[in-house]
């Protein structure tokens, strides 16, 4: 269910997506990820990658979506945003803006009220949702936080931290303080920086010798340019 919200989690209303919008981010975020589904569409490489006249096993899925949620992922969701203050499993908060799509909303809100976990809680007068996933015996959490908007992830406290940065009652990411993300009108902008804290450090060995990172990638006429800065730890590194 939770794969399934993280490509279907639409709510009524206008259209969505574009560049990556920093106000979407908590201030003390350690990573970040804006996938913009409208601009990788557009380019040969997304048009190859998602053809489903050559990939049956993407026809399927892509039926089943639409057929039970009354959806198309590849029309109606505009932009993803992930993110996290740690790097701890299960730790992040994804940001999904889309089309208008009142039939997917309420298949999704059935499929999730009908969970014996069910829980609604009330938080600054947004409704947020919370269950188990009983495949995986694990939490998660949704909110249809306004037309066009819905917060996803598996933590109430990070969702509960997430509606306040969209409602502006919590600080967001901000140009030259915390978390460097590449300036690109690219598909996709990623950027990282190193957590030291024992409670969750990177796992990965470029930010264990690295500062931070930021990649980005577009599309240029058939071709598929990405960049990559990295700022090194150590002179050595």
């Amino acid at each position: 269910l939770v794969v399934v919200s993280v490509v279907a989690a639409l709510v009524a209303g206008v259209s969505f997506g574009g560049p990556l919008n920093k106000a979407d981010i908590v201030s003390n975020a350690k990573w970040a990820v804006h996938f913009d589904v409208d601009k990788f569409l557009a380019g040969k490489l997304g048009k190859l990658m998602t053809d489903e006249t050559t990939n049956e096993d993407l026809k399927k899925g892509l039926n089943v979506l639409r057929a039970t949620l009354h959806i198309d992922p590849l029309k109606d969701v505009k932009s993803v945003t992930l993110y996290g203050d740690n790097y701890r499993q299960d730790g992040g908060v994804a940001v999904v803006k889309g089309v208008e799509n009142v039939e997917a909303i309420n298949a999704l809100q059935a499929i999730i009220t009908a969970s014996k976990t069910h829980e609604e809680v009330n938080y600054g007068g947004k409704i947020i949702h919370k269950w188990i996933d009983e495949k995986k015996q694990k939490p998660s959490v949704l909110c249809f936080y306004a037309p066009g908007v819905t917060v996803l992830g598996g933590d109430l406290e990070k969702i509960k931290a997430a509606v306040d940065v969209l409602g502006s009652k919590k600080e967001c990411l901000r140009d030259g303080a915390g978390l460097t993300m590449p300036n690109s009108a690219g598909f996709l902008v990623i950027g990282g920086m190193k957590d030291g804290s024992t409670n969750g450090p990177a796992s990965a060995a470029v930010l264990r010798n690295a500062d931070w990172l930021a990649l980005s990638a577009g599309n240029s006429a058939e071709n598929v340019e990405i960049e990559a800065r990295l700022g090194a730890n150590s002179e050595e590194n």
